[in-house]
């Protein structure tokens, strides 16, 4: 860039790029997040044939962000709030157990 303006070339446009074509089928690569979207962006690398960082630039271009591979329940049913509240409630009497048995060591 800064030998474009060096030689007054000031255009913003791009300019042709003797650079290496893709070797990323956009087509291909969608066909796949499509039949696993949990697919992780080193599986497609290795799927496709092409490095792990080729792969990740192409998926920010198809407009593609990296998200939590785990999902959390926004929507409980009231089954789910009891079992929550179940495993809660486990949890706080198994630690409380732990420190009595620590508590009682010393």
């Amino acid at each position: 860039m800064v030998r474009r303006f060096r030689k007054d070339e000031f255009a913003l446009q791009e300019s042709f790029r003797s650079g290496r074509e893709s070797d990323v089928d956009n087509d291909r690569l969608r066909q796949l997040l499509e039949s696993d979207p949990q697919r992780t962006a080193r599986e497609l690398a290795q799927d496709l044939i092409v490095h792990y960082a080729t792969i990740t630039r192409h998926l920010h271009r198809l407009g593609k962000a990296h998200k939590l591979a785990q999902w959390v329940i926004h929507d409980l049913t009231e089954r789910d709030r009891q079992r929550r509240g179940g495993h809660s409630v486990a949890v706080i009497e198994a630690h409380r157990q732990l420190a009595e048995v620590h508590h009682h060591r010393r």
